[in-house]
């Protein structure tokens, strides 16, 4: 946990204050305005962006973890990977979502579904390395020291 001794009842403690960026939709922004005082309290931060940022404005952006993601969705395959453990656990959950008929996937589409959740711990893992997010951030603007 990131603040394992703060008790939600608790006044937020300065270390844990948070920013929450927004792209300025204008439904979001009213909400936000309507949640200031709220949101204050908790030590939350409300900042804004303009919605047609440049890449190099948004850290996030600057990142390689998403191209790394999609280029790691298309190279690696779940085959292979068995069904024990977490692997198993997907494969019971979409038999019995297929049983109950609360699903129902071409084939095709269904296996690609439980692949895509059967990579997504190995793919997410490598793509946001802690060096590979702080690349984007550093990029930015933003100084680790």
């Amino acid at each position: 946990a990131v603040m394992p001794d703060w008790d939600p009842e608790d006044e937020v403690p300065e270390y844990g204050r948070a920013v929450s960026w927004s792209d300025g939709d204008i439904a979001m922004m009213q909400e936000m305005v309507s949640m200031a005082e709220e949101l204050l309290g908790k030590k939350i931060w409300v900042a804004k962006h303009g919605g047609k940022c440049s890449g190099r404005d948004q850290f996030a952006d600057l990142m390689r973890c998403f191209v790394i993601i999609k280029e790691e969705v298309n190279r690696i395959s779940a085959e292979g990977l068995g069904n024990v453990g977490f692997y198993g656990t997907v494969e019971s959950m979409f038999k019995g979502w297929r049983d109950e008929k609360k699903i129902a996937f071409e084939h095709e589409k269904e296996r690609a579904i439980r692949d895509g959740i059967k990579i997504a711990p190995q793919v997410t893992y490598k793509a946001c390395e802690r060096k590979i997010v702080q690349k984007g951030w550093k990029e930015g603007g933003y100084d680790f020291e």
